[in-house]
């Protein structure tokens, strides 16, 4: 059975974007910081998850921490300036060539296991429903 933070790695490479929104215009930063998935919140902003979106609420995903070590992640990344749209594609080509890389030599971080949630956002923390708008 895969882990969450494997199929979080599988659709970023299969190039499903960290800013998709649920109906409530939740991202999947905005469910990963509010379940309390330091890991994902970290991978989703290196891979270029905007820490600024605002869901139907007003909420950013800071607003939504269940931890202090996740507020002062998430303070820092909104403090952090935006990459370029190429910086930001670079990026994200490396991070595949990295998860590909620890994938070969056995070393991914065992998380949570999968609950059957396997929609792009509720992998990120959603207990359900919310459709994706690409």
């Amino acid at each position: 059975m895969q882990t969450v933070l494997q199929i979080v790695w599988e659709l970023l490479t299969h190039h499903y974007s960290p800013n998709d929104l649920d109906d409530m215009l939740n991202t999947p930063l905005h469910l990963s910081a509010s379940s309390g998935h330091q890991k994902i919140v970290e991978i989703l902003l290196k891979d270029g998850a905007n820490p600024h979106l605002r869901n139907k609420f007003r909420n950013a995903a800071v607003d939504l921490c269940t931890t202090s070590a996740l507020r002062t992640i998430l303070d820092a990344a909104m403090r952090t300036p935006a990459l370029a749209p190429a910086e930001q594609e670079k990026q994200h080509e490396e991070n595949v060539k990295s998860y590909f890389r620890a994938q070969q030599v056995g070393q991914l971080l065992n998380t949570t296991q999968d609950e059957g949630l396997l929609t792009p956002l509720c992998v990120s923390g959603c207990q359900g429903g919310g459709g994706v708008r690409h």
